[in-house]
């Protein structure tokens, strides 16, 4: 899939952005049962968390029998375990964290399948790596004896950041020191001389780069993978997609960066989800694009023309969201 792309425990802390409107019932009137469900997303400094508000808003509203809450949680990896053993209902997922899961491979010692795909996207995942100039650091090589944030524990940046640092040699305890940090607190603790570097696997534009850059600018360095390894990564991992960071993206970085690659983003849902249920959770999404849009900049994303987008060849459709895919003629039988 060498195409470009479009570019563990819960907290405690939820966030329900769902709005319901209160209405009088005659007293005969048997209510609708109303399901509460929860959407896995990210750390609260990545970019899923905020968008999965918006989601949790709009299908709130267009669904007056369901409300979701969207968790923050530790992503990717983590949302896989959560949906699995239905801790949550929905989660933000990866075509790399899907496929690795269903087979039992790489970042997974077990096979996780008790999930099945609810929505594809035009949007994805990208490495993106950056530290300061003051740091001397102008290339991955120059990051050995470093210590080097991956992200939160279980988020993709782990996976990202140990896979590219060993394509160049470098061995995760040996050769550099990994630091767990959340996507919020990576920019404070490389600022803060705490890590010399961070790993982000984000969408972008990126909440915590744009942080960064927003006060450093060109201090900001944006560090990127060589062809040939680049190359011979996407040959390993046949779910990387190359990419390139728009030139403008970032304060003080104009012009295209290339060198770094991504993996779509899908939406799952855990089997024992009832089949209305993801119904409506497919309807309003898709029924309600423009909406979602202007909600969140990422929902521009997730149109009916990208629905099926990492989901074909990758996982099945879970019966819900085919067949509202089947009525709105996205998918033919």
């Amino acid at each position: 899939m060498n195409q470009r792309i479009k570019g563990v425990k819960l907290f405690t802390l939820g966030v329900s952005l769902t709005l319901f409107a209160l209405s009088s019932v005659p007293s005969t009137a048997v209510a609708q049962k109303v399901e509460h469900m929860s959407l896995a997303t990210s750390s609260v400094g990545g970019a899923w968390y905020p968008f999965g508000g918006a989601v949790a808003h709009l299908v709130g509203k267009y669904n007056d029998n369901l409300k979701i809450t969207a968790e923050p949680t530790g992503g990717a990896k983590d949302n896989i375990a959560l949906v699995h053993n239905n801790e949550v209902q929905f989660a933000m997922e990866t075509t790399l964290d899907v496929d690795n899961a269903l087979k039992g491979i790489n970042q997974f010692d077990q096979k996780f399948d008790n999930f099945s795909g609810v929505l594809g996207s035009g949007d994805g995942i990208f490495f993106q790596l950056y530290t300061l100039k003051k740091t001397g650091i102008k290339s991955i090589e120059d990051l050995k004896g470093k210590r080097i944030s991956l992200g939160g524990p279980g988020s993709v940046g782990n996976y990202f950041g140990e896979a590219v640092l060993a394509a160049y040699g470098l061995e995760m305890g040996k050769d550099w020191k990994p630091e767990y940090l959340s996507h919020g607190e990576g920019p404070e603790a490389l600022l803060d001389g705490n890590v010399d570097a961070v790993v982000g696997a984000l969408t972008f534009p990126a909440p915590p780069i744009i942080d960064i850059t927003s006060r450093e600018k060109s201090n900001v360095v944006l560090l990127t993978i060589e062809p040939d390894i680049l190359d011979q990564l996407l040959e390993e991992y046949p779910s990387w997609t190359e990419a390139t960071i728009p030139g403008g993206t970032y304060e003080g970085h104009p012009d295209d960066i290339d060198g770094i690659f991504g993996v779509q983003v899908i939406m799952v849902a855990n089997n024992d989800v009832s089949d209305d249920a993801v119904y409506g959770f497919t309807k309003a999404i898709l029924e309600n694009h423009d909406e979602l849009s202007q909600m969140n900049n990422l929902g521009k994303f997730w149109g009916k023309e990208d629905a099926l987008n990492g989901i074909e060849g990758i996982i099945p459709l879970h019966p819900g969201a085919k067949k509202y895919m089947l009525e709105a003629n996205i998918l033919e039988e």
